[in-house]
């Protein structure tokens, strides 16, 4: 499902609803700017692990916009507990060859041989959010408007805890945030991520495979948030999920990769407040 870079940004946001005031005007533009370390699979059901080197942005404008590595979204509504809106992502290439420029580190692949490249894709659709007693419920629907029209899904289930009194007293708030998700998909995406057809086949020496529509993967998060200052805050990303259904029987993953893929990342994020006021 590609890397989850800024999964943190809604964590990193919700740290200061616990005693840290934003103070951020609703017309005014924020940017959330940061670089980091993320060490994960090669790709989705790759058994070969590498370490990135990864740039951090978001944009955020007044309470109904903004633009990050998860996309671009425009809340519709937001009543506090409850918001939702419409939303775009890009899905980027994968490439056979296992190019990556972003790496600094991990040895070079060979599982994805002759099964050809992913082009990269956008998708559009809607997300929702609902929150209670420090839990959320998140969902999203996606379908792609380039390439094969997959279908893409997910439900996730968060809590968010303050845990700086276990072991400070005094200095700022340090936030978890543990997590549940799975993500369900079509055919069509399964097929493209995980199908090897007759070409692919004589090409890669991999067995025939079709995949089907289903739950594509479940897994665990936990984000830690460390506030150094109003502006600066440290973020981390412990992270795995499982490959389940058509994906979990592919040829690709049974022979070549795995079916329990794992990431940690670690960021330094700074806030650059009220940059632009409209």
């Amino acid at each position: 499902m590609g890397l989850p870079l800024y999964a943190q940004s809604e964590a990193y946001k919700s740290s200061y609803k616990q005693g840290i005031q934003d103070g951020i005007s609703k017309e005014n533009l924020t940017i959330d700017l940061g670089t980091g370390l993320f060490y994960g699979p090669d790709f989705l059901g790759s058994k070969n692990y590498r370490l990135r080197i990864i740039p951090n942005l978001k944009l955020t404008y007044g309470a109904n916009f903004s633009f990050s590595y998860e996309g671009i979204k425009y809340f519709l509504f937001n009543t506090g507990s409850l918001t939702g809106g419409v939303i775009g992502k890009v899905e980027f290439e994968r490439r056979a060859n296992d190019k990556d420029p972003l790496s600094i580190s991990g040895s070079k692949s060979t599982a994805l041989n002759g099964l050809g490249n992913i082009p990269t894709s956008f998708q559009t659709g809607i997300f929702g959010t609902y929150s209670f007693n420090g839990y959320s419920v998140e969902g999203e629907l996606l379908e792609g408007i380039t390439g094969k029209n997959e279908f893409i899904g997910k439900i996730g289930l968060k809590r968010l805890d303050d845990i700086h009194q276990f072991l400070y007293t005094d200095g700022p708030p340090l936030i978890s945030i543990e997590g549940v998700e799975t993500h369900f998909v079509n055919s069509q995406y399964n097929n493209e991520y995980f199908g090897v057809n007759a070409v692919q086949s004589a090409q890669s020496g991999l067995p025939q495979y079709i995949a089907r529509s289903g739950i594509l993967t479940y897994g665990l998060s936990n984000n830690l948030i460390l506030p150094i200052n109003r502006s600066l805050s440290l973020v981390t990303l412990l992270g795995y999920e499982r490959l389940n259904g058509s994906a979990a029987n592919s040829s690709l993953v049974t022979l070549r990769g795995s079916r329990n893929q794992y990431r940690f990342a670690l960021f330094m994020v700074y806030k650059f407040e009220n940059v632009i006021t409209f």
